[in-house]
Formats: structure tokens, C-alpha cells, sequence
């Protein structure tokens, strides 16, 4: 069989299998402790964890009416304090 060339992605800290599963313990981790920790204080993940990854855990989750219109509509704001027509459990 004729190599076509060198592979486009490099690594040089372990191979791409553990970096993957490195970065899905770190996300399984943050979820973890989001799920133990008040929506308010997710900021403070930024402490243990990446801010970038905080970032995306604490963007909006965008919620869409499909069209038997059974399902919810609206943006949640997961920082916020209330999102509208979100009941919220203190």
C-alpha cells in the first residue's frame, strides 16, 4: 500500500483516543458540578474548570414550538434569575 504522507494531526502529549477521553471526563466533571451548584453561582466553575467550557454551559438554551405546538417556546437564560415563562425550582 503507497502512504499518501504524514497524518495532518500531531500529538504530542499521548494519543488523539486519550485526549478525547480526557475531554469528556473534564465535561462530565463540570456537568457534575453544575448539577450540585446554583445556576447563579456557575461562574465561579471558571475556579476548577475551563472558562471557556463554563462559557458554553452557561449560554442561553435556545427552546423552539414544534408544530403541534405541544413543546415549549422561548429563550431560557440559564444566569438569569427568571427566564420568562420558565418556572424555576429555588
Amino acid at each position: 500500500m503507497e502512504r499518501l504522507g504524514d497524518p495532518d494531526l500531531k500529538v504530542d502529549n499521548g494519543t488523539v483516543e486519550q485526549l478525547v477521553c480526557a475531554e469528556l471526563r473534564e465535561w462530565q466533571a463540570l456537568l457534575r458540578a453544575a448539577m450540585t451548584t446554583k445556576v447563579g453561582d456557575w461562574l465561579e466553575l471558571e475556579t476548577k474548570f475551563s472558562p471557556a467550557k463554563v462559557a458554553l454551559l452557561r449560554k442561553p438554551l435556545r427552546l423552539e414550538n414544534d408544530p403541534a405546538g405541544v413543546r415549549p417556546v422561548g429563550m431560557c437564560d440559564a444566569a438569569a434569575p427568571r427566564c420568562a415563562g420558565c418556572e424555576r425550582a429555588s
